[in-house]
């Protein structure tokens, strides 16, 4: 059963409201990258924005939510400067986005340039 699927059942079986903000049908689906982000290098921080929308619209991603304040309510976590959400049509395309010719030059930018953690959740 994919992610997205069971996520969408267990929701269903416990009243919780899991409709997708995309408008597709109910059901919770896409990709998703999480990114836990602290800058140490301004022009870095600076090179690789100007890189990561074009990558992101080649492979329909979407900045969903980014927040300097995320708080933390259990847990060790303890997150950097900048929290970010971003939605794509399914986890292949957030993983095939990841691995991408395009993105690869801004992936070395944010990997010499700051402190993170970046994950990929979903269908």
């Amino acid at each position: 059963m994919a992610g997205g699927a069971a996520w969408s059942q267990i929701c269903k079986a416990y009243d919780i409201d899991a409709r997708d903000r995309r408008g597709n049908g109910g059901e919770l689906v896409g990709g998703y990258v999480l990114a836990d982000v602290t800058w140490t290098d301004e022009a870095g921080r600076r090179s690789y924005l100007e890189l990561l929308g074009p990558t992101l619209k080649a492979y329909e991603g979407e900045m969903v939510a980014a927040d300097r304040g995320a708080q933390v309510m259990e847990g060790e976590w303890q997150p950097g400067e900048i929290t970010v959400l971003i939605a794509f049509p399914t986890r292949d395309a957030a993983l095939s986005w990841y691995q991408s010719d395009e993105y690869r030059q801004a992936l070395k930018i944010r990997s010499r340039s700051s402190r993170s953690r970046l994950i990929v959740f979903g269908d």
